[in-house]
């Protein structure tokens, strides 16, 4: 049987919704609603939901992270900083979760050279920045008096170097300015525009799928995004639990596929936002029971995925596959070798 996975919602969007743009991905993204760390019993509402969970969407941030696109050029050298007159490094301007606010970094105030002793993980060199164990002083590398390289056995828990330094102490100031929205925070900080921050135009890329990441592929044309086609060829039929016992044996753990991505997509379809909660799986019968549609969907794609790994295990051509399945609907055939 399949799953719903909610890691799953971005790609079902966009099998049931092919070619739509990122704005309409955004919005459909945000009607979804899923609870993590909530159950539901059976006499729940099939649209319960921990309202304080979803994507927070609408916006084309998450939009870009949920696809994973790259960051542009141009925010990247925007986010790169600068360095003071000294060397020591002006921070990039930083956006806060909320998006409303950027914290600013004007300048280092710089203090009175020091020697200190210090042990550090690695090798340290003039002009870089030294930073105390716990980060509560931070200070430029002048001189390196004495360097001592310590017997640690490969041990990554201790330390590997002990040295006698010229500091140059220094305190980063920072400005916050606040904005009462997202919109008057971007007239002011365009760099932070996500048209500015991520690569729309990038034709292609992966999911977020934390088993199989590289499986669950996305394509754009046109402003336009859909599910890849490579996808189905990459993806198994289902994430089954009889079946990731030989897997696992062989290093493969279980992996979503097919029969899940139909699954849900179908419980988005009928806003069946209860099997996206805490052990959402249990409720499958019931919707299976309560959505006669879905069930009807859901084991044609049982069909497909079975009767195509077959056909690719007896290297079948297309149409050999095609004819194959015509006779076996003709014949009312439910079952094969």
């Amino acid at each position: 049987m399949g799953y719903t996975f909610y890691e799953l919602i971005p790609a079902a969007i966009l099998f049931y919704h092919p070619n739509i743009t990122k704005e309409e991905f955004a919005q459909k993204i945000d009607e979804v609603k899923f609870s993590k760390f909530r159950t539901f019993e059976e006499n729940d509402p099939w649209d319960s939901h921990d309202s304080s969970l979803n994507f927070r969407s609408k916006r084309l941030r998450n939009v870009a992270e949920i696809l994973g696109l790259e960051e542009t050029k141009e925010f990247k050298e925007f986010s790169a900083g600068r360095k003071d007159k000294l060397g020591i490094p002006i921070k990039a301007p930083q956006l806060s979760v909320n998006n409303c606010t950027v914290y600013v970094h004007q300048k280092n105030k710089i203090y009175s050279e020091k020697e200190i002793e210090s042990y550090e993980w690695k090798k340290l060199e003039v002009r870089n920045v030294w930073i105390e164990f716990h980060g509560t002083e931070k200070g430029l590398v002048k001189e390196i008096i004495k360097e001592e390289k310590l017997e640690n056995n490969g041990s990554n828990e201790k330390p590997k170097y002990r040295y006698k330094l010229v500091l140059i102490p220094f305190e980063e100031v920072w400005k916050i300015r606040e904005f009462s929205s997202e919109k008057k925070l971007l007239k002011s900080w365009p760099q932070f525009d996500p048209e500015f921050v991520y690569n729309f135009s990038q034709p292609e890329g992966n999911f977020r799928v934390s088993s199989s990441r590289d499986d669950w592929k996305w394509a754009q044309k046109d402003g336009k995004y859909f599910l890849s086609p490579e996808t189905f060829n990459k993806i198994p039929d289902g994430y089954s639990t009889s079946a990731s016992i030989s897997e696992c044996l062989e290093d493969k753990p279980p992996r979503e596929g097919y029969r899940d991505l139909v699954l849900t997509a179908e419980a988005i379809r009928q806003k069946a936002w209860k099997m996206f909660s805490y052990r959402g799986l249990i409720h499958t019968k019931q919707f299976f029971r309560d959505f006669s549609d879905s069930l009807e969907i859901y084991s044609r794609a049982v069909y497909d995925s079975y009767t195509s790994i077959y056909a690719k295990k007896k290297g079948m051509t297309t149409t050999e596959f095609l004819r194959w399945r015509a006779e076996m609907r003709t014949n009312n055939i439910s079952s094969f070798d």
